[in-house]
């Protein structure tokens, strides 16, 4: 039998509204109630796909204390960290009942001062009170270093209704052995992830947009060299659109998860390398997350430098704002693109060109028009038209002829500055 959960196709049949749905890591309590109220059995540690589907099945879930424990050495049982997992996907609403042949004796003085035993009753705890008292009685005895625990349980607290985490802050901060202060640095990051993990669900522009799970790494990542070793260098990955189109930047935060920044995402073209600074440029593709038609800039290269400097840039674009962003995570998109640039040379003056001085060897001489070079080699005319940037490559040196490229197609930019140089093209015979 596979890590799943099982039973829910049936439950959803039997649920009444209203009610709740009884989950279970017991097999033969599942089979002894399977049919006449709504169960479900979950085996081992199912996918987040799993755990996610209990979301359409019942508002209300109970279970009984069996299978939920750490172990001696820290380690969750599968049937805790399964719940741990449900409650942080949002299925919060879970109530763990103990039985009386679990719970300890209490025992209080009667009116003659007499101790008197007191009969139990079941016992029902929220999870997240239950979860944190497993790791009281844990950590009671637990001689060596209790801070990754009291990590592991600072996340789900962090998933808990506001109300639920107010109301209950002592208990749990006193629970851990902490103090109020010390706790509540803590549960800061753990809080700004879950801030940030409410902020992408609310941002889902339409049914365009897939679902997204911060705490996840998205499958595409692990299967796209290219994203993985974005992710692996520079601690982040594109955020895709359902037409697999990069929209904005997924940013990997230090204590887990990510954070979606900005609402654009760039893609490096072309370095524009010149001695002079002003004419050193650097040309970028903007994909935007609200608008189909993406964008090409041609900037300064130093524009690039700082955070505050490409924002004045972007101020003056539709719908291009580096929401969430700070300057680490410019330093590090600037760091990637910088080392996926094509540098190339611009020409300026078209006619002939003489790449080494004066040397007149054909090999080294072409002719530039505004649609590409021609050239001879070996005896033989050759015409090599530009690639849609405006590219053109010549004895492994790749040159930047502006007329023709598709980054200024359409944007009206074209006819100011290169009107001109437009006209001046060669015609294939």
């Amino acid at each position: 039998m596979k890590s799943s959960i099982y039973g829910i196709e049936e439950a959803q049949e039997l649920f009444i509204p209203r009610s709740s749905c009884i989950l279970t890591s017991d097999f033969q309590e599942f089979l002894d109630t399977y049919g006449d109220h709504p169960v479900l059995y979950i085996h081992e540690t199912p996918s987040l796909t799993d755990i996610q589907r209990l979301h359409r099945i019942a508002p209300v879930f109970t279970t009984n204390h069996r299978g939920l424990y750490v172990k001696s050495t820290g380690e969750e049982s599968a049937y805790l960290a399964a719940l741990a997992t449900a409650y942080r996907s949002g299925v919060a609403n879970i109530t763990v009942t103990v039985p009386p042949r679990d719970q300890s004796i209490e025992v209080i003085p009667d009116k003659e001062g007499y101790d008197t035993e007191v009969d139990p009753s079941d016992k029902s705890y929220t999870f997240i009170k239950f979860y944190i008292s497993l790791y009281n009685k844990f950590l009671l005895d637990y001689p060596g270093e209790r801070t990754p625990f009291i990590e592991r349980c600072a996340e789900p607290i962090s998933f808990a209704n506001d109300s639920v985490r107010v109301v209950n802050f002592s208990f749990f901060y006193e629970s851990l052995f902490l103090k109020k202060g010390t706790f509540s640095e803590i549960l800061k990051p753990y809080l700004a992830k879950r801030k940030s993990r409410m902020a992408i669900n609310a941002q889902r522009f339409d049914e365009d947009e897939d679902d997204y799970d911060p705490d996840e790494l998205t499958a595409y990542v692990e299967d796209t060299p290219a994203y993985k070793d974005m992710h692996r260098q520079y601690k982040f990955y594109p955020r895709l659109n359902k037409d697999g189109e990069p929209i904005c930047y997924m940013f990997q935060q230090e204590k887990g998860g990510h954070i979606q920044v900005g609402d654009f995402f760039m893609t490096p073209l072309l370095h524009i390398y010149s001695d002079d600074d002003e004419a050193n440029k650097r040309v970028l593709k903007i994909n935007r997350r609200y608008y189909k038609t993406p964008l090409y800039i041609e900037v300064a290269s130093r524009t690039l430098l700082k955070k505050s400097t490409i924002e004045e840039k972007l101020i003056c674009l539709e719908a291009v704002n580096f929401t969430n962003g700070e300057e680490k995570h410019w330093t590090k998109i600037r760091e990637y693109m910088s080392r996926n640039f094509i540098t190339c040379a611009e020409i300026t003056t078209y006619g002939n060109q003489q790449t080494d001085g004066a040397s007149r060897r054909e090999d080294n001489m072409f002719f530039a028009f505004s649609n590409g070079i021609f050239y001879i080699i070996d005896g033989i005319p050759r015409f090599e038209p530009v690639n849609e940037l405006g590219v053109v490559t010549h004895n492994n040196r790749n040159y930047y002829l502006p007329a023709f490229s598709a980054i200024y197609a359409g944007t009206g930019r074209q006819s100011d500055k290169y009107e001109l140089m437009s006209q001046y093209v060669r015609f294939p015979k």
